[in-house]
């Protein structure tokens, strides 16, 4: 009769089988060596293998040939450093279908310690559907006729679109990276990171600025003069804010014209205003003498 102590590790490692077995995502568990050792139906769903052809076998099976020469060495580190995280990468990571598709995907690593040994555990999702959205978000940004600026919380700039080029003077490779200051008036930088942070705390679609004139700042130092619209988005990488920018340098130059014709306007009717008096003034003289004429 099995000990409790072999009793309860059976128990355990049932449940823990069991738990992966129902997991939504790919749950793959793999060895230090890199071989697969238990694995979940989403993986077999996911890379269109059956679970016998893929245990014992090495996970590169699973990774597209161009990033398996460095995976051995990211596995490694990870061993020398076994921590729950996401799976840290340089480039965007893929996974590899049997057919030979590949299609992108998102891994989390979870070190498990048993009595067979270390081993780690990666569970994988299938990306595919959030960057078809993030691609047509992308298209619908770069075709906007206004500039269009999305910044993190910090606000340091992740994607613009050409129109923002056009109306700042900067490549986008320039913009990427740099604070959002890079295209504020020094007249206004001192106190934006305030006014940011005011925003991040009620986020809301709306205006900025409401009553106040707002002013770009053009890779050549020019000033003009904006309309922004701000818009938080939810992301995986945490709230974004994505400004629509309008030069509204016609509209104020058009403003100013009205203003002017309105004013000469004015001018134009109090000198009118004026002469009338004073010829009603000399007619109601002259009517005066007429009558003085008359009554004598």
């Amino acid at each position: 009769m099995p000990s409790n102590k072999l009793t309860n590790f059976s128990n355990t490692e049932e449940m823990m089988y069991l738990a992966v077995e129902a997991s939504p995502n790919g749950m793959i568990m793999m060895n230090p060596d890199g071989k697969i050792v238990m694995m979940n139906s989403t993986v077999e769903k996911l890379f269109s293998y059956s679970r016998q052809e893929l245990i014992n076998r090495p996970l590169e099976i699973l990774i597209p040939e161009r990033f398996r020469q460095r995976h051995p060495e990211l596995r490694n580190s990870y061993i020398n450093d076994p921590k729950p995280r996401p799976m840290a990468h340089e480039h965007e990571i893929y996974g590899l279908r049997k057919n030979g598709q590949e299609f992108p995907v998102e891994i989390y690593l979870s070190p498990v310690k048993t009595e067979y040994g270390f081993f780690v555990l990666a569970a994988i999702v299938d990306i595919t559907d959030r960057k078809h959205a993030e691609e047509m978000m992308r298209l619908a940004v770069e075709a906007s006729p206004n500039g269009m600026v999305m910044a993190n919380h910090e606000g340091i700039i992740v994607m613009v679109n050409t129109t923002t080029e056009t109306l700042f003077g900067y490549q986008r490779q320039e913009l990427i990276g740099q604070s959002i200051d890079t295209l504020i008036p020094d007249s206004h930088r001192a106190h934006h990171p305030e006014l940011r942070n005011n925003y991040l705390r009620h986020p809301s679609t709306r205006a900025m600025g409401h009553g106040r004139d707002l002013y770009g700042l053009h890779k050549n130092g020019k000033e003009f003069p904006v309309e922004v619209g701000l818009n938080p988005i939810n992301t995986p990488q945490g709230l974004m804010v994505l400004a629509s920018v309008i030069d509204i340098t016609e509209r104020k130059h058009q403003e100013e014209q009205l203003k002017t014709a309105l004013k000469e306007k004015d001018l134009l009717l109090s000198e009118i205003h004026h002469r009338v008096k004073n010829n009603l003034q000399i007619i109601d003289s002259l009517l005066g003498m007429q009558c003085r004429y008359v009554i004598e």
